[in-house]
């Protein structure tokens, strides 16, 4: 109950302190100076309670996960008795209710470094009454969807009583039980959050009329929630490379895409207000992209946690009701009105710049670089809003596939590339174009070269060849004026570093990406296999994680041979008590080389059976082993019979297609599935006219293709089952990766580029 009160509590002084904060803005400058001062030291007063009242919520609602307190609902639903200290920790953020809390806690942390750094330009009142206003929605979030609510109150429906207290809680998805859970949702969180300050002070510069000084003074949080946003989504990518076991590090994958909207426009921001503090110039577009990264915060939200997504997304939240979706509505609209009301009234009072800009300078082509930065926004935007926006015109259809996201990206990339590397040759008003041509020649004909040499690597495509030759050109200007500006300015090369970090991204997404190789691989105990000139043997499986009783988790033992060398690799498969033990749960093994990446996923595992087996996909025909003149083609599954019952069993059937000595019929064959230990057994029966007995053994699921789905059949000469032996058959893909390290250095040189520019931007310039 405290919680709830408390949450009641700061949500009602929240309201106060954006009114005051309001209320001392229109005094400001009026014959009532004095209150002004009063009210603003009244609104920040109130602020350190709200800032109180919410951190104690957090310690609250912590304190209650660590002590595996189940009388409430969202530690019930997300934390157990099994989970290690830092899951625990991560249970607090693991479901809606808690990152709701873990935003609010960010935002109102960031809020009293904020509140100083406003106070000091002059923005305080303003600044803080828009902040105060968004922390008002993440609270009303808070109540609407509370942390705080007890199991009787969530279950009264099922007259659960005070006393029925759990013994355990349901713990986290076993997908989230990684330490990648620990840092990644936290970074992206504080990347939101930072997103805001940018947001605020530019309403703040509107409404006062500042259009240009907001800018110097926005800067310095822009650089920083750019980086730390990108740091969350970057650690994304990690955490799904070394989790998720499809092989790739971004599946454009809608609730993806929502964090990656407001940094691609936060990207395009930076480079803007470079812009306007150089030149004066770009000042409505500022206002518009600073309102827009918060807007695609906001948005990301909704998509994410309004349940609109859930069936087109593995990683959207379900649907949390109809007053939260309602809120999260209200909330989009209210900070899309807002600065959309200020600007119109603002319009015709923006400062006219004096010159037009040239073509040839450096103004104009950082501007055309953001503005195809912001069309690749758009792409993403369309395709990542595609179900939602197909659902409103009645036509509800899936998210594009990833090949739409990439063909339609890969000439906004080149161009990136280019319009990136001839801004930095470029005097900001105009320069000669024999000037520059005369600076890049050297850099073009080494760019030319190295691009043949890919030609010989295996690079045909004319897209890619001109999106690597953009690459090398990139490469090599910024490690030219990076060598250049390190000894004499070294916090000037943050740009140079974000860009050449680019240029390796690149590289790493065309050879991991294009030139990737899979095997499918199916090998027993001790066999030997071969793929990509390595010698691949199974040699066996070992527990791990014994002290964990709500799982059974076993690494499965590659040893990869090659050239004298050896490694061993180790994939892992495990059940769960978190899905009943229904289906296992798989992990990648990864071998990291140099310039290449051994990845082998887990595909399943398959017993063998003491008497001849026959595994068919749909429409697929094969021999039966008993009889080489018993054709089959299997025609489908058969699950018209699942009502049929047997000691907690249901049928399964599988329709194949005979053909014995010339005649040709039809069957189907079963299987009995127990439900309480996913065990098959084969009914057998006879092949009519053939004196075979055959039943279907076992579904081997494809989870990637389900219509690639297998069946297999097991057969006998007697009515007798062949019975399952304690071997195993482990399937997996195993996938070369070349230069997949280049991804990961790319993108934490962009990261760190943004981190190194911000010391650049200590002491602000005034602007030209």
């Amino acid at each position: 109950m405290i919680g709830k009160i408390i949450a009641y509590a700061v949500f009602v002084l929240s309201l106060v302190a954006t009114y005051l904060y309001f209320a001392s803005y229109r005094k400001e400058g009026t014959e009532e100076e004095g209150k002004a001062g009063k009210l603003l030291e009244k609104a920040g007063i109130i602020y350190w309670f709200i800032a109180f009242g919410i951190i104690f919520l957090g310690v609250f609602l912590m304190s209650q996960i660590i002590d595996h307190n189940f009388t409430y609902t969202y530690v019930y639903n997300y934390s157990s008795k099994e989970l290690p200290f830092s899951l625990l920790l991560s249970s607090f953020y693991a479901g809606q209710e808690g990152s709701f809390m873990l935003w609010a806690l960010f935002f109102v942390i960031v809020g009293l470094f904020v509140r100083p750094y406003a106070r000091k330009h002059g923005y305080e009142s303003l600044v803080m009454g828009f902040y105060a206003l968004i922390l008002t929605f993440l609270l009303l979030l808070i109540i609407m969807k509370s942390p705080f609510e007890h199991i009787w109150e969530t279950f009264k429906d099922h007259q659960m009583t005070k006393d029925m207290i759990p013994p355990n809680g349901k713990g986290l998805n076993p997908i989230l039980q990684n330490y990648w859970m620990v840092i990644h949702p936290p970074t992206l969180f504080i990347g939101y959050t930072l997103m805001s300050v940018p947001f605020v002070f530019a309403l703040a510069g509107l409404i006062k009329r500042e259009y240009q000084n907001w800018v110097k003074v926005a800067v310095p949080w822009t650089l920083f929630a750019t980086a730390i946003l990108g740091a969350g989504i970057m650690l994304g990518g990690f955490w799904a490379y070394e989790t998720l076991g499809w092989g790739g590090f971004w599946g454009w994958d809608p609730v993806e895409n929502s964090s990656l909207l407001p940094w691609m426009i936060a990207v395009a921001l930076v480079h803007t207000l470079l812009v306007q503090k150089k030149t004066g110039g770009l000042v409505k577009t500022n206002f518009v992209l600073a309102v827009l990264t918060f807007i695609f915060v906001i948005y990301a939200t909704f998509l994410t946690r309004s349940g609109v997504l859930t069936d087109t997304s593995v990683h959207s939240f379900t649907k949390p009701g109809n007053m939260v979706y309602a809120l999260l509505l209200i909330f989009q609209i209210t900070f899309m009105l807002i600065p959309l009301v200020i600007i119109i009234i603002r319009t015709k009072d923006f400062p006219a710049k004096g010159e037009g800009m040239k073509i040839s300078s450096r103004e104009a082509f950082i501007t055309i670089g953001s503005l195809v930065l912001l069309a690749s926004a758009v792409v993403v935007f369309f395709g990542t809003s595609f179900p939602l926006l197909s659902a409103l015109m009645g036509t509800k259809q899936a998210s594009p596939q990833t090949n739409f996201y990439n063909v339609s990206n890969l000439p906004i990339a080149i161009l990136i590339l280019f319009t990136n590397c001839i801004a930095l040759y470029l005097n900001w008003r105009e320069t000669s174009w024999m000037n520059l041509l005369k600076k890049s020649v050297l850099a073009l004909c080494l760019a030319l070269l190295l691009t043949i040499g890919t030609i010989f690597l295996g690079v045909t495509s004319v897209g890619y060849l001109m999106l690597v030759f953009g690459a090398f050109f990139s490469l090599i200007i910024n490690l030219e004026l990076t060598i250049s500006h390190i000894a004499k300015n070294p916090r000037s090369i943050g740009a140079y570093i974000s860009h050449f970090g680019i240029s390796l991204l690149i590289f790493g997404i065309i050879g991991s990406g294009v030139f990737s190789e899979s095997k499918m691989v199916q090998i027993s105990l001790n066999e030997t296999k071969e793929a990509f000139g390595y010698k691949l043997t199974f040699t066996g499986n070992n527990q791990i994680e014994k002290e964990y009783k709500d799982r059974e988790k076993y690494q499965y033992i590659i040893k990869a041979e090659k050239d004298g060398s050896v490694d061993y690799i180790k994939p892992i498969i495990y059940l769960s008590d978190f899905n009943e033990r229904q289906e296992p749960f798989l992990e990648p093994g990864i071998r990291t080389y140099a310039l290449k990446d051994l990845y082998i996923s887990p595909k399943g595992i398959e017993k063998l059976y003491n008497g001849p087996v026959l595994k068919l996909a749909k429409t697929e025909t094969g021999n039966c082993p008993l009889d080489t003149n018993l054709k089959m083609t299997f025609l489908a599954f058969d699950m018209t019979h699942t009502s049929q019952q047997d000691a907690g069993g249901i049928m399964l059937g599988g329709l194949v297609k005979f053909v014995f000595n010339g005649k040709e019929f039809q069957d189907t064959l079963f299987t009995l599935l127990d439900m309480n230990t996913s065990e098959f057994s084969p009914v057998m029966k006879e092949l009519s006219g053939t004196g075979i007995y055959g039943g279907f053994a076992q579904l081997i699921r494809n989870d990637e293709n389900i219509a690639m789905s297998q069946a297999l059949f097991v057969f006998s000469k007697t009515k007798e089952a062949p019975k399952q032996t304690s071997s195993e058959i482990f399937i997996f893909e195993i996938s070369k990766k070349p230069l997949i390290s280049l991804v990961w250095l790319g993108v934490i040189l962009v990261v760190a580029g943004f981190f190194i520019a911000i010391f650049k931007v200590r002491k602000p310039q005034p602007v030209v």
